[in-house]
């Protein structure tokens, strides 16, 4: 028999020669992804159908992987395996929050990432190279600034309890507002609180909320609850994503409609954004009531 050379070694063990990338080929993620998500969710929900949760999570995948496509975000296997651990291990625990959430979707967004330097053009965090942000709408390093400083640049970010804007002309960072206070997004409230045209406090849990619309696979932070989440289901402030016998979370997985009564329209849980709005992510700029 004549032995094997290097090539056909290589061929045959193609990962041992470093051939391969580590994560799932471009047209196998989120088929990867939504069966790990609905794994995971399947043994928390007493009555539960993998190929409906399947279907439904992928779909919801598809949509944000075309809205990358469209803004010229390219596929990155290594982070796509990345976000498949990443959401093996947080739905493999109790209750995700709205900051877990955000994370997650930030995570398994970046399989598809932007090729934008530092001051390049931006909408959305992930339109930026090298983990930069998008900032008034440049890619750039986030730089916390001091107290009542300035923060004209992109990446000028103030520090907890300040908010950047317009003063005499100059972009500064200023006192964000408290209990009472007109506020705006260009004037928002401080941390802890609500913008309702004046500053009040978050909601409890079990309030009527209505979910942001943003780009992403999963409903993250509502800051208008004090939980910092809205459950896109019943939409109602919740503690975060969790799955329990018969909760509306597990039926939603399953493709069964939801109802929320008093707490305006009611989602479609079949639809692709079940499990979070997965909006236009080529559309969607990042928050201005943020404190840069």
């Amino acid at each position: 028999m004549r032995p094997l050379n290097l090539v056909s070694v290589c061929v045959l063990v193609a990962a041992g020669c470093g051939l391969t990338d580590s994560g799932p080929a471009e047209g196998q993620f989120c088929a990867d992804l939504s069966r790990k998500e609905c794994a995971a969710v399947a043994g928390k929900c007493v009555v539960f159908q993998a190929p409906a949760c399947e279907n439904l999570r992928r779909a919801a995948c598809d949509q944000v992987v075309r809205a990358a496509k469209t803004a010229g975000r390219a596929y990155d296997r290594d982070r796509a395996e990345d976000c498949l651990k990443r959401v093996e291990v947080a739905f493999a625990g109790g209750v995700l929050s709205g900051l877990q959430l955000d994370q997650l979707n930030t995570t398994c967004m970046r399989a598809y990432g932007g090729s934008a330097k530092e001051f390049g053009p931006c909408q959305i965090d992930v339109d930026c190279a090298g983990g930069l942000s998008c900032d008034r709408g440049r890619c750039a390093k986030r730089t916390e600034v001091k107290a009542n400083a300035g923060c004209a640049n992109p990446g000028d970010t103030c520090p907890t309890g300040q908010f950047c804007g317009s003063s005499g002309g100059l972009m500064l960072c200023a006192a964000r507002r408290d209990r009472g206070a007109t506020c705006s997004t260009a004037e928002p409230c401080r941390e802890g609180l609500r913008c309702a045209s004046t500053c009040a406090d978050a909601m409890p849990v079990g309030s009527a909320c209505q979910p942001k619309s943003e780009a992403g696979l999963w409903a993250g932070s509502f800051e208008d609850c004090a939980s910092n989440y809205c459950d896109p289901f019943l939409r109602r402030c919740a503690q975060g994503l969790s799955f329990a016998s018969d909760s509306s979370s597990c039926r939603a997985y399953a493709g069964e409609a939801i109802s929320a009564p008093d707490a305006g329209a009611t989602p479609d849980a079949a639809s692709p954004d079940a499990a979070g709005p997965a909006a236009d992510a080529a559309s969607t700029p990042d928050s201005a009531a943020s404190n840069d």
